[in-house]
């Protein structure tokens, strides 16, 4: 009776928002049941006319599709995939608003993750209610139904909130039946926190970084069976989900585990289903390719064209993350391809001291808020920690001391030093990805600009 409350309020939130995500989500619910052939044709009717709406109302595109030669009218999948590919690095350079229809009112979203620096991207209003439908369909494939309470793992800036903005996510939370727990660093008496306030909440999901839920499980393993905090399902979200962190978690918690994977420029585009032989692409919302080249290492990296949102289309773009594309029938009966073999998201963890730990989307989070960098990366050496800043036209070297000061503040570490240090630009691994975790530059390279009692701030020449 409970969950058929939160379902009312939900709606009713909605329709005060003006928004839509239960009848999309409707939508998204019908495609589960249809053929895999039934999909395919729409997925393809979906395709081309995005391209055809991206060549009329984008001048980008229709540049592109000229200088070409293609024309989405032809319907050829042979010509679409002979298009160049779209990168991070093209639409940082010409401006996000260049592929932006301007005719809509648009939702701004912030990337990050694993494959460099950040950018915006712009939704229309439809496109937005769509990828919460599509958040809504993951849970529903991993058993979770609307109302039933949730928990979700957040990070802790350490810096007030608007008024309005906490208002604004209290009646989110409430009409969603959710709590967030905040998190910072990850010793022994914060992971004790969090799961008393588990064991107290009782959720039938928790969301987050599998690498906190795996902290999680080795803290709760340790305590009495019947000490443990229970809920039936973790959602694996914004990093790479490993076997070992799964089978640990699912054995601590006696819960599954589900992974997604997804972005700021797509929202949710694949999910496990119960039989976790993969991600089932969401063929309706996405156009996904696995493509080999130079650029990618001669490895399956994943290229994704959106069919959904008309705010900002984005065509054959390169996600940076790796993984292979089966069609093979899954044996849950879904109509959709999966991805295997999924590579990227990761975000490591920085060890402090005294066993102290903080996850390096916490710093993404922390650093994003201080302004004056474009990203960042993280390294140790010796006694010393230090963050590689990317810097953007307005970083000053007020920003770079507040970064130092948030850090330290958050982190609470007193025995390390903290070097800030601005660099031309931000390491690749061998393989052409990007990690937040990084080698360390030697300090006698580095030009000191300001000593303070944490540490340096400095340049690498």
């Amino acid at each position: 009776m409970l969950r058929w409350f939160f379902v009312l309020a939900h709606r009713v939130a909605e329709k005060k928002e003006k928004r839509d995500i239960t009848g999309e989500f409707r939508k998204l619910t019908e495609t589960d049941h249809l053929s895999p052939e039934q999909v395919s044709n729409f997925q393809q009717a979906r395709l081309f006319e995005m391209l055809d709406y991206a060549r009329r109302k984008i001048p980008y595109y229709a540049k592109l599709f000229t200088e070409h030669g293609f024309d989405p009218a032809e319907r050829s999948i042979v010509h679409f995939q002979k298009l160049p590919f779209l990168t991070k690095g093209i639409i940082r350079q010409l401006g996000s608003e260049t592929f932006c229809n301007s005719e809509y009112p648009l939702a701004p979203r912030k990337t990050g993750g694993s494959t460099g620096p950040k950018m915006m991207v712009y939704y229309d209003p439809k496109g937005l209610d769509i990828t919460a439908a599509a958040h809504r369909r993951c849970l529903r494939w991993a058993g979770k139904k609307t109302g039933e309470k949730e928990v979700h793992f957040s990070s802790d800036l350490g810096v007030p909130i608007h008024p309005i903005d906490a208002r604004r996510e209290y009646w989110k939370c409430f009409s969603l039946n959710r709590e967030n727990i905040l998190i910072n660093i990850y010793d022994q008496d914060k992971l004790r926190a969090i799961h008393e306030r588990l064991r107290r909440i009782k959720p039938v999901l928790v969301q987050g970084f599998p690498s906190m839920a795996y902290l999680l499980a080795q803290y709760a393993e340790k305590l009495p069976p019947g000490e443990r905090a229970r809920f039936r399902i973790y959602e694996a979200t914004g990093e790479t989900l490993y076997h070992f962190q799964r089978k640990k978690i699912e054995e601590t918690f006696h819960c599954k585990v589900f992974d997604r994977w997804g972005n700021a420029e797509f929202g949710a585009t694949a999910h496990e289903c119960k039989k976790h032989s993969g991600l089932h692409i969401f063929s309706d919302l996405v156009y996904i390719e696995s493509i080999k080249d130079e650029e990618s290492g001669g490895m399956p990296e994943l290229v994704v064209t959106g069919l959904t949102n008309r705010g900002m289309p984005l065509v054959r773009y390169r996600t940076g993350d790796l993984g292979d594309i089966t069609w093979e029938p899954c044996g849950c009966g879904l109509p959709y391809p999966r991805i295997i073999n999924l590579q990227g998201r990761i975000h490591d963890l920085i060890p402090l001291e005294e066993g102290k730990v903080m996850s390096t989307e916490l710093l993404l989070d922390i650093m994003d808020r201080c302004g004056g960098m474009d990203d960042f990366q993280v390294a140790e050496i010796g006694d010393r920690i230090q963050i590689h800043v990317l810097p953007d036209r307005e970083c000053t070297l007020e920003k770079l001391q507040d970064m130092q000061n948030r850090f330290v503040k958050l982190s609470q570490i007193r025995t390390k030093k903290l070097d800030i240090v601005t660099v031309p630009k931000l390491q690749l691994t061998s393989a052409g990805k990007f990690r937040y975790r990084t080698e360390p530059l030697q300090c006698d390279t580095l030009k000191v600009r300001l000593a303070t009692e944490y540490g340096n701030i400095c340049e690498q020449p």
